[in-house]
């Protein structure tokens, strides 16, 4: 039951993989390569351990928990990465709208105060 559970999550993986093949090659190939990977651990689970065994590593799960583990880190600073990149760009949208509409101080006063005129 869990091996059918598991194919179907990680499905999921395959079909964002391959929304993914135009935008970003790397992407898709990373992807691809751990949802494959998975599904094979997956269906082969005697497998996780032999590699395991053979990495030092005393058992599959174990060996699938650092390698998660890794994976996990990998993102959470790929994201963070992103988040101030976008933060930059933002910040240098809003700089350069500002610097394009001047605002008066006596125009500027008006806004804070909230007039309508």
């Amino acid at each position: 039951m869990i091996r059918v559970l598991l194919t179907v999550l990680l499905s999921f993986g395959l079909v964002f993989a391959f929304r993914e093949w135009k935008q970003s090659r790397v992407l898709f190939g990373a992807i691809l390569a751990l949802t494959v990977g998975g599904l094979f651990f997956v269906w082969f689970d005697g497998a996780s351990t032999t590699i395991a065994n053979a990495m030092g590593v005393g058992r599959g799960a174990d060996l699938v928990l650092y390698i998660s583990s890794a994976i996990s880190f990998v993102l959470v600073v790929s994201l963070l990465l992103r988040i101030k990149q976008l933060h930059e760009q933002l910040t240098q949208l809003a700089r350069a709208i500002a610097l394009a509409n001047p605002v008066s101080g006596v125009e500027a006063s008006s806004h804070d105060a909230g007039d309508v005129t």
